[in-house]
């Protein structure tokens, strides 16, 4: 600030220029308190400067200081400020003669996003943390009036707020210009404000929330009474948007449940998990697949319904057996379905007179996985499984890697039977004892598959084993649900010396193909063209590297490439030396023979304008844009959008948040791998038993939780384990950040997951 205020008072507005340079043409005025002259010396600054990052998070200023820095915003590039804060300038720019002006200005340095929650508090120390903020009337008719002027959609955070009824009422005009994230409590509220006297009011502010929802409707773990289903009944009898409803943990009842039913077929996704419904809803369960047969899945998990076999079958809904008076006399009855049906999630028995049994989808899958399911019939003479055989969750495990003459090779010893799966490449090995695995991915010759009417679906796996050491291998793909449907879409392509065959799977699951090894040499998955998933879209992923700075042009580049999700980094990271790979989500559908832009308003340049997203696997990968941007740029917003201009992925890049590679290429994963459980082993029991409850309902970049019945018996290890398995590296790093900051760990998040970051 002394720099400033010497600038000021020497009036030598020249020198301005070269002072931000030398700040990065960032001021950061956190958590001090400025005076008037400290004020006027500041506007001087951006009177005379452009492009400024303004830090006035829990900084005290002076009521004239607010409405003169209000009408500099012009000046600055991106404003940091603390929910108490931004409620001034709200207020201030409300009541303001230029409205227009100013909230444009306000919104553009805030990057369109009111955040009133306590997000700019996550460094302070837990006694210091605030309560949550009442909102006033005037709080909600001033946000109101800056939204009002919002040329697009804005995002507006009112986690950890508290408002009255009368008062949120307010903010219905203005719900169809935001995207919304509020608490249970308030999401409550205005679902109980859907309903008004007029029903075309009705329609439209049900159409307005929903929109401001994304069409997903999350009211998990909230208790709904008759009063808050009767509103939940008048939104979606107002609104077809809706596309997602998580009732879950709800208390509902069968009762509750009746007045619902008629308008739940609108969703494509229900979820009525854990709730008191009973086999007295089984019908009206039933009716809403012949009212809507598209719906994808409903879920009944741990409900009280005891006959099940209505439900089995529609592949639509997910059921299983919980809180029933079942003795041991049934264990090998319950087994049995498992034989049956391998895709079963859970089997669960408990109570005070019965044994606990628990038997997980990822343990019975290997020992049932040669049952053919279209050859068996349930009957008295289906064989039981033996527990005995049951096999544990697959082991992740990062191979030794090496990169010889620009091939990277791994190696992997497996310590005996089991599943075992490789985090860098997804690969899964059922192995039948102790064996040396060496696999690399090798080229593809299309030449060979085009004849069959084949194209490469995936990378081409060259892998050596000793004889008879691997039963079966799992291969990624990256087909999405819709995708999958078609029957003899996906095979495995066997090389082996000059000839080629295609294997049949014996199963394809959500993430992975799983075949029979007949011989070990080179595998890879491919797809018929005639039924492929060309016209569907297919699990993609962004990633951006950030190249070394051009002193001379003072400028950086992001190289942005959009890849089938199936590629491993470190084949990646190998083309992309001596970059830094920029952590951020990358998970995104995409389809092939699409064109897409990328859009960044602090880009200098972009090129090329718009490009084609393919399916290659290799050998090179080139960017499909490159950003060019100022120096010493800390952080942008990118979005990737479609030939239809719709949005398909959208993140803030902290290009200061990069991750070294080592020298072979890849992300240095066993210090990730080491660091995530020593950071599970500094929460006491309590704190870890938060961690997993938070865990099993944390939604991260569209995917769905880690499954209850997974963590339950989880240790720190296995934590982590299921943790990398559902999200790669980078998502778990991203999800136990999110979730210690959830259970007020935030020392955690400054001290190691920072330091495992840098």
């Amino acid at each position: 600030m002394s720099s400033i205020r010497e600038l000021y008072r020497a009036h030598d507005s020249h020198a301005v220029p070269s002072l931000l340079r030398s700040f990065g043409h960032v001021i950061n005025l956190s958590s001090r308190e400025l005076d008037s002259v400290d004020c006027a010396a500041l506007i001087f600054i951006l009177k005379h400067g452009d492009g400024v990052k303004l830090n006035l998070l829990w900084t005290s200023i002076p009521a004239e200081g607010v409405e003169s820095i209000l009408f500099m915003l012009d000046k600055v590039s991106r404003l940091s400020v603390d929910r108490n804060q931004l409620l001034r300038f709200i207020h201030c720019c409300a009541a303001c003669d230029v409205q227009q002006e100013a909230a444009s200005g306000l919104l553009r340095t805030l990057q369109h996003s009111l955040d009133l929650s306590c997000s700019s508090c996550v460094e302070l120390p837990e006694e210091d943390q605030p309560e949550p903020l009442s909102l006033t009337a005037d709080d909600c008719r001033a946000v109101s009036t800056i939204l009002t002027h919002s040329s697009r959609d804005t995002q507006l955070d009112l986690r950890d707020c508290e408002v009255e009824d009368s008062v949120l009422d307010l903010l219905f005009p203005v719900l169809h210009r935001v995207r919304l994230r509020v608490s249970k409590t308030v999401l409550l509220q205005l679902l109980s404000l859907v309903p008004v006297n007029s029903e075309r009011d009705t329609v439209r502010r049900a159409v307005s929330l929903c929109g401001a929802l994304g069409g997903e409707l999350d009211l998990s773990h909230s208790t709904l009474d008759q009063r808050a289903c009767g509103a939940l009944v008048q939104m979606l009898d107002s609104c077809e948007g809706l596309t997602e409803l998580d009732l879950s943990h709800c208390q509902l009842t069968d009762q509750l449940l009746l007045p619902l039913i008629t308008h739940l077929h609108k969703v494509q996704v229900l979820d009525l998990s854990h709730n008191q419904i009973t086999d007295a809803s089984t019908d009206v369960l039933l009716q809403l697949l012949s009212i809507n047969p598209s719906i994808d899945c409903v879920r009944l998990y741990s409900n009280n319904i005891v006959h099940r076999a209505a439900f089995k079958e529609h592949k639509q809904f997910e059921i299983c057996l919980s809180h029933n008076q079942i003795t041991d006399a049934s264990t090998d009855v319950l087994l049995q379905p498992l034989s049956i049906n391998p895709s079963i999630d859970c089997v669960r028995s408990e109570g005070e007179q019965t044994k606990e049994l628990e038997v997980e989808m990822l343990e019975i899958q290997a020992a049932a996985s040669s049952i053919d399911d279209s050859e068996v019939k349930p009957g008295p003479n289906t064989p039981d499984i033996n527990p005995k055989d049951v096999k544990k969750l697959p082991s992740s495990f990062i191979p030794e890697v090496k990169n010889e003459c620009a091939q990277i090779s791994y190696r992997f010893k497996c310590p005996g039977s089991g599943l075992f799966r490789c985090i860098l490449t997804g690969l899964v090995f059922d192995m039948t004892r102790e064996a040396e695995l060496l696999y690399k991915i090798i080229q593809w010759d299309e030449s060979i598959l085009q004849p069959a009417g084949k194209v490469a679906a995936g990378p081409l796996f060259d892998i050596k084993c000793c004889e008879d050491a691997v039963r079966q291998l799992h291969f990624p793909h990256c087909g999405t649900q819709e995708a999958l449907l078609s029957d003899g879409l996906l095979s495995v392509a066997h090389f082996t010396d000059d000839a080629v065959s295609f294997i049949k799977p014996l199963k394809i699951t959500d993430t992975h193909v799983i075949v029979e090894n007949p011989h070990l040499s080179a595998f890879g998955l491919v797809l018929d063209f005639l039924k492929g998933i060309w016209n569907k879209q297919v699990k993609g992923q962004v990633l951006l590297f950030l190249s070394p700075p051009n002193h001379t042009k003072q400028t950086q580049n992001i190289n942005v490439l959009l890849l089938p999700r199936t590629i491993p980094m470190t084949e990646v990271s190998k083309h992309h030396q001596p970059s830094h790979f920029i952590l951020v989500p990358s998970a995104c559908n995409l389809m092939k023979n699409t064109t897409y832009t990328v859009h960044c308003p602090m880009a200098n340049k972009i090129q090329p304008k718009r490009a084609e997203f393919d399916m290659e696997f290799g050998p090179n990968y080139s960017p499909t844009f490159v950003i060019r941007l100022p120096m010493n740029t800390d952080e942008v917003t990118l979005t990737i959008r479609d030939q239809t201009d719709t949005e398909v992925w959208e993140h803030e890049a902290d290009l200061t948040d990069h991750l070294p590679f080592s020298a072979d290429g890849r992300i240095p994963a066993e210090k990730i791998m080491v660091m995530l459980p020593d950071i599970l082993e500094d929460l006491n029991d309590e704190e870890f038993k938060k961690f997993k409850w938070h865990l099993k309902t944390h939604v991260w970049n569209n995917m769905s939780p880690i499954k209850e019945n997974y963590l339950s018996k989880a240790d720190r290890n296995d934590t982590v384990d299921l943790m990398v398995q559902t999200y790669e590296i980078t998502g778990a790093v991203q999800v136990m950040e999110n979730i210690l900051k959830t259970i007020c760990r935030n020392d955690l998040v400054k001290k190691k997951i920072s330091t495992l970051r840098n």
